[in-house]
C-alpha cells in the first residue's frame, strides 16, 4: 500500500461534515483492489474489517449500485458509459466475490477543466455522528496512463471538500476519503478532479464502508482494564 497526498483543499461547510483524506492503495494487480469483494483477501485501508471494501455501499461504473447509495447523475459533458474495452482492468463483480468483471469508466472526452464533476451520488440512509463513513474511488486500470486525471476529490453538496494528486500508472489504483460528524439520508457528493496530462480524468467505481467510533470512556476502562490486568500479572 502506498499513501500518497499532494495537496489537499477544504472549503467552508455549513454541515457538521468533515472530509479528510484516507490514504491509496496504487498500482494493485491481482490483489485486494483485483479482489475487492472476495473476503479471503486482506483490505489494508477497510475500515469496518470485514476485509470487503464497500459493505456499506457500492457504485460500479456503469453496471449498477449495490447497497445504501443511489447514483443520482453524471457531470456536465461527462459519457455516461464507457468500456469495457480490451485492456480494461479485470475486478470482482460487484454482486459476485470472485466473478471477474471488467470496469467501466465515466470520462470527460479529452476536454481540459479543473474540477470536473464525473458523478453525483446520494447516501440513502443515515451515518450517524458517532460513525465515519469512508468512501473509495477507484481510477486508473484502464488500457493507457493517459487516460488519468491530473486529481481526485470529493465533496459534500454545499459542503466541504477534499482534492489530491493521482499519479498515472494504468494499473488500477483505490483512493479513500473518510466523512465524519454525521450523514443525513438523502446527502449528496460530488466525485470531481482535474484533468491530466491529456486532458482526461475518469473513474471506475467507488465504495462506501462504515464504522462506529469508539467512545472515549469505552477506550479508558478499557486501557484501565489493561492497566489492571498488567499489575495483577506482575504481582502474580
Amino acid at each position: 500500500m502506498i499513501a500518497v497526498l499532494a495537496t489537499i483543499c477544504f472549503a467552508a461547510s455549513a454541515s457538521a461534515a468533515t472530509i479528510t483524506f484516507a490514504g491509496a492503495v496504487l498500482n494493485d494487480s491481482g490483489t485486494e483492489i483485483t479482489f475487492w469483494r472476495t473476503a479471503g483477501t486482506p483490505k489494508s485501508l477497510d475500515i469496518d474489517g470485514d476485509n470487503q471494501y464497500g459493505t456499506f455501499g457500492r457504485i460500479f461504473c456503469l453496471v449498477g449500485t449495490v447497497g445504501n447509495v443511489t447514483l443520482t447523475a453524471f457531470g456536465p459533458g461527462t459519457q455516461a458509459e464507457v468500456g469495457p474495452f480490451p485492456g480494461y482492468a479485470l475486478v470482482d463483480s460487484p454482486t459476485t466475490p470472485g466473478l471477474a468483471q471488467q470496469v467501466r469508466t465515466t470520462t470527460n472526452n479529452a476536454i481540459a477543466g479543473s474540477d470536473v464533476v464525473l458523478a453525483t451520488f446520494r447516501v440513502d440512509q443515515t451515518v450517524a455522528p458517532n460513525e465515519i463513513l469512508r468512501v473509495g474511488i477507484a481510477l486508473d486500470g484502464l488500457d493507457d496512463a493517459q487516460f488519468t486525471g491530473g486529481t481526485i476529490g470529493l465533496q459534500e453538496a454545499g459542503g466541504s471538500s477534499v482534492e489530491v494528486a493521482t499519479p498515472a500508472n494504468s494499473t488500477i489504483d483505490l483512493y479513500f476519503f473518510d466523512i465524519t460528524g454525521g450523514v443525513p439520508a438523502s446527502t449528496e457528493f460530488d466525485i470531481f478532479g482535474d484533468t491530466g496530462t491529456s486532458d482526461f480524468i475518469t473513474h471506475s467505481f467507488v465504495t462506501l464502508d462504515v464504522v462506529v467510533i469508539p467512545e472515549p470512556s469505552s477506550l479508558a476502562l478499557l486501557g484501565l482494564s489493561g492497566l489492571l490486568i498488567a499489575r495483577r500479572r506482575r504481582r502474580g
